[in-house]
């Protein structure tokens, strides 16, 4: 394969990483974290980044849910 195919690739595979962005679906984090053991570093680069930002936002939940009961109590 080609480098100008190969590189097509890869930032099709970073986008699609990127689409997996959902803090509550389970299978999503799940090929996002085989994911980073992709060969492409920029699929790696994406999925890292994209899994801190999943789990930046469950604790952001997680701590609006707690005040939200300390609030209802």
């Amino acid at each position: 394969m080609s480098q100008v195919k190969c590189t097509k690739l890869a930032v099709l595979m970073r986008n699609m990483v990127a689409a997996f962005n959902t803090p509550d679906d389970k299978e999503s984090i799940a090929v996002l974290e085989h994911t980073l053991t992709d060969p492409e570093h920029l699929v790696r680069t994406e999925a890292v980044r994209v899994l801190e930002a999943i789990r930046e936002r469950q604790a952001q939940m997680r701590d609006a849910s707690k005040r939200l009961q300390l609030i209802i109590l």
